[in-house]
């Protein structure tokens, strides 16, 4: 089940066009230390990301239509009228799905973007680091096995964001991820790669439990930053002291990369 389950998602997301793709990673001082610190990357859950949208939707996909989307063609007779029946859980089935779905994210472009730096690291004290799709899918490498009562989780699937008009465009449901790496238009600024990972409550019988909730943000998955981190840049108009300060940092916790100032603060010619 977990290989089939697995296989189907990566025929439903956009893969990236290389794993040589370039991605960055933009962020403050504080969360820069504690990649370093925990070594780690820190996947947020769904359900706690600032867009509402995430993990929904178009208006016209109902939960039937969704619902029949899992199951093959031709299941069901011609002209057969098809009904969902009361059952707890089914029709909330996708809303209580965004709890499990964790997701790191990253700015999938070759060269350093001015409006990343505003959004996410916006003071003179950020920290960009430069890497790459095959690096992150490297440095992660393969998941813990579930914990007692969980399924799930077997690897991370990584992949691009669509940025889709959600009045009439369809979401696949073969799987339980598709709807993870969908946004609507207003966010194709973004140009979003980002990596999933998914782990949800089972019942004893087996059954996805619908009324369990998990009780933290996200979670940290270990990461081997010597494979993950390509470069380190520090923010636009940052103080000298401050690019040694990271430097002295990154020394400290044994990485071989040497942090370099933004390229948007080289000089211009005239």
């Amino acid at each position: 089940m977990t290989s089939i389950f697995s296989n189907s998602i990566a025929q439903s997301i956009s893969q990236p066009s290389s794993e040589d793709l370039v991605i960055w990673r933009y962020m403050d001082f504080t969360k820069f230390v504690a990649l370093l610190e925990t070594r780690s990357l820190f996947f947020a859950r769904i359900t706690c990301l600032d867009d509402p949208f995430e993990g929904s939707f178009p208006v016209s996909q109902t939960p039937l239509d969704r619902i029949l989307g899992m199951l093959p063609q031709n299941a069901f007779p011609e002209g057969a009228r098809i009904t969902i029946s009361p059952s707890p859980g089914l029709e909330d089935h996708w809303k209580v799905m965004r709890n499990w779905a964790m997701v790191s994210c990253w700015h999938a472009l070759a060269h350093e973007s001015a409006a990343m730096w505003k959004l996410y690291a916006p003071t003179s004290v950020g920290v960009a680091i430069r890497s790459t799709v095959g690096r992150l899918r490297q440095a992660l490498g393969t998941p813990s096995p579930p914990p007692k009562g969980f399924f799930g989780g077997d690897r991370y699937h990584i992949g691009m964001v669509d940025y889709i008009d959600f009045s009439s465009s369809r979401i696949s449901t073969e799987n339980a991820a598709a709807q993870f790496f969908q946004k609507r238009q207003s966010f194709e600024y973004e140009h979003e790669l980002r990596a999933l990972f998914m782990q949800w409550p089972i019942k004893t019988d087996g059954w996805f439990d619908h009324d369990q909730r998990p009780n933290d943000a996200g979670q940290q998955f270990p990461v081997d930053l010597e494979t993950l981190i390509y470069e380190i840049r520090v923010a636009p108009m940052a103080p000298k002291w401050y690019l040694n300060l990271v430097t002295k940092m990154v020394e400290r916790y044994g990485i071989s990369v040497e942090p370099i100032q933004s390229q948007l603060d080289e000089t211009p010619i005239y």
